[in-house]
């Protein structure tokens, strides 16, 4: 080898030596600055993050423990160059930690960490129908996720705590059923009266409260259904038609056809207190605000003191209106329709009418539910409607979900109004602004006459009457 050529080959191999050396010498990237996560939906989120020095691509993590044990995937690892990710097919109600690692050649650089929690969502809908069953339907789009079936119509709204939905049917027996599959947990036998159940049921401390249509009035225990105790109304013209205010103190109130509300010692059933008869059947719910209760009546809505029974006042409606539906109170307002379709705000206190509109040439079987000062109620023409608790002004209406009177009560969530139909659908509709996010129809002609229960992910539930002011 001549001098030339030696001198040639060991410049390339010096030449070699430190590009090998450079690269090995190289830094590993920083941590990933920046990172935030934003649009957090129930299903999705974004990730975004500010370029790092030296780094070549991107390493990212998505997991339900902060030890990516548990991890997504799609997302484990989900090598990237771009500087923002969105993610979808995330689960509601969730919380997901988040690692991502900048790389290059010689690996991986320290990691940034973060964490969110997507949003809670309405997961299941349930409600009774005509047709003798009940039914589970998805919140997101409609589709039925199951139906169960009784032996009889399921006119009372199904009440869902600890994922058990509790339901009488007028077949005469209450049932606990699974919410997740819509298998049985437990029946009763039919209940002493051999009438049936069109009445909600009233859950307190594990102890289901229901009067049934023969005047009788029982406790069971909600995990067997085991009875607990009874009372009959002592009058020959008794029925039990709406769901019980359980208060503070442990009294349960309950109207009855008789005419006269009932104050019972909930760990007995013995009653404390009567009200004098309105002379008239207590069809309505009774709702229990500031000490008193109200009750609607053919033809008044009533006023008592919870303390003893007391009238309080006496509803100044002219002329003879019949209350069905069941009063709801915001703002100090009773609020309440009658079968003549009027709606009516009464002051709470004194029984003065505050506002009142006419809805409709029907008669209002729905329920009211009122929830940061609008009021949500069908009306006989089958258009739902959202008005001001204030003033009575109509905030929406939507007339394009029933041909036929909405018998059931509105259930408002955090972003939807949910509502049954009489020609057999159950309907969504945005809280906001009142137009149809989905209808299903679950049984062609025969209908929805109670209110829907709700259930979301994180197992938070949505009906009327759980709170003892809305019935």
């Amino acid at each position: 080898m001549n001098r030339y050529a030696s001198s040639r080959l060991w410049f390339v191999v010096i030449i070699c030596v430190c590009v090998f050396s450079c690269k090995k010498n190289k830094p590993l990237p920083a941590a990933p600055s920046g990172l935030t996560i934003s649009n957090i939906s129930d299903t999705g989120a974004t990730i975004h993050w500010n370029a790092t020095d030296l780094a070549i691509s991107y390493a990212l993590y998505i997991g339900t423990d902060a030890g990516f044990t548990k991890g997504l995937a799609m997302y484990n690892p989900m090598s990237v160059t771009a500087l923002t990710v969105v993610l979808s097919e995330l689960t509601p109600a969730t919380k997901y930690y988040v690692k991502l690692v900048a790389k290059n050649e010689n690996g991986e650089g320290a990691p940034a960490l973060a964490d969110f929690t997507t949003e809670d969502a309405d997961g299941l809908v349930v409600a009774g129908c005509a047709n003798h069953n009940l039914y589970a339907f998805s919140a997101r789009d409609g589709h039925i996720v199951w139906s169960y079936s009784t032996g009889g119509e399921v006119s009372a709204t199904p009440i869902i705590q600890d994922s058990v939905v509790y339901v009488g049917s007028l077949d005469g027996k209450l049932y606990a059923i699974n919410a997740g599959n819509g298998s049985q947990k437990w029946s009763t036998g039919k209940m002493r009266s051999g009438g049936g159940i069109s009445s909600t049921v009233t859950i307190s401390k594990g102890i289901i409260y229901l009067g049934d249509y023969g005047g009788w009035f029982y406790a069971f225990d909600a995990k067997n259904g085991a009875e607990l105790w009874s009372y009959i109304v002592p009058s020959p013209y008794r029925n039990f038609n709406a769901a019980a205010v359980v208060s503070g103190d442990s009294t349960i109130f309950i109207g009855d056809y008789d005419g006269k509300v009932y104050a019972l010692n909930a760990a007995t059933g013995i009653p404390r207190w009567y009200t004098t008869s309105t002379g008239n059947p207590l069809a309505s719910g009774v709702a229990l605000y500031n000490n008193t209760l109200y009750v609607g009546a053919m033809p008044k809505l009533y006023a008592f003191d919870a303390a003893g029974g007391a009238l309080k006042w006496r509803g100044m409606v002219t002329g003879y209106e019949v209350f069905d539906a069941s009063p709801t109170i915001s703002n100090n307002k009773v609020l309440i329709g009658d079968e003549s379709g009027m709606f009516y705000a009464f002051d709470a206190a004194t029984g003065a009418i505050a506002w009142s509109r006419k809805l409709s040439n029907g008669s209002i079987m729905s329920s009211a539910m009122a929830v940061d000062g609008i009021v949500y109620v069908g009306d006989g023409g089958g258009v739902l409607y959202a008005l001001d608790v204030a003033t009575g002004s109509i905030v929406w209406s939507n007339n394009g979900l029933s041909t036929k009177n909405i018998y059931s009560g509105p259930v408002v969530t955090d972003k939807y109004v949910y509502v049954g139909t009489l020609e057999g659908k159950m309907c969504c509709v945005n809280r906001a602004t009142g137009v149809t996010k989905w209808s299903s129809l679950a049984s062609p002609g025969q209908g929805f006459y109670s209110s829907p229960g709700v259930l979301k992910y994180s197992g938070k539930t949505f009906h009327p009457g759980i709170t003892g002011i809305v019935q």
